[in-house]
């Protein structure tokens, strides 16, 4: 089809269009006020106009479910802190961090305060014992092997001290029993 023109008069004068081909050339502007344009196909074109179906349908597609408080561009930012460095900063932070198992700390460790509702254990046991009993243990300092020969003791050990006479000037009560033995001894007992 060989390219035609066309004149059509409008309240401000002529408007001329052309035809070429299949296509409808339109120098200007059209004005549309509240008419529309429907039927249009599906874009495929860089240059092809989208129907607001089209380009509702793919937005929907961008989001995809996304939970309402992070489906902007905005939201997202902002659950990220506006970081534009985001993995790189989690990277970071992650590498500043232990283990759970066998960790390897450096510097001074610290820990929350130990108090009547919490349960201080070693080895998966339950230490249950005063401050004033804890507090015997401070400045002691002892090997493992040192620390194990308590091992297994049940009963109180300063009760057990203190049924014991000492080396020097010891004081006794009730009867004593000495072992026999071969030869004279003097055992230092006088009446007084």
């Amino acid at each position: 089809m060989a390219d035609r023109k066309i004149t059509v008069l409008n309240p401000s004068g002529y408007q001329e269009l052309f035809q070429s081909g299949d296509n409808l050339l339109l120098s200007g502007t059209i004005q549309m006020n509240s008419n529309l344009i429907t039927d249009l196909p599906n874009c495929v074109n860089d240059n092809d106009v989208a129907r607001k179906k089209y380009v509702d349908d793919s937005v929907s597609a961008i989001v995809s479910g996304a939970p309402s408080a992070l489906d902007t561009l905005n939201e997202l930012a902002a659950a990220i802190a506006d970081d534009s460095n985001y993995a790189t900063t989690i990277t970071t932070a992650l590498g500043l961090k232990s283990p759970i198992a066998s960790p390897t700390f450096t510097g001074t460790v610290t820990g929350p305060t130990i108090n009547a509702s919490t349960a201080l254990q070693i080895g998966g046991v339950a230490i249950t014992s005063t401050s004033a009993e804890l507090n015997i243990l401070d400045g002691v300092t002892a090997t493992a092997s040192e620390l194990n020969y308590s091992d297994g003791v049940t009963s109180n050990i300063q009760t057990q001290i203190d049924t014991k006479a000492p080396l020097a000037s010891p004081t006794f009560t009730g009867t004593v029993t000495v072992a026999a033995m071969d030869g004279e001894i003097d055992c230092g007992v006088y009446a007084s």
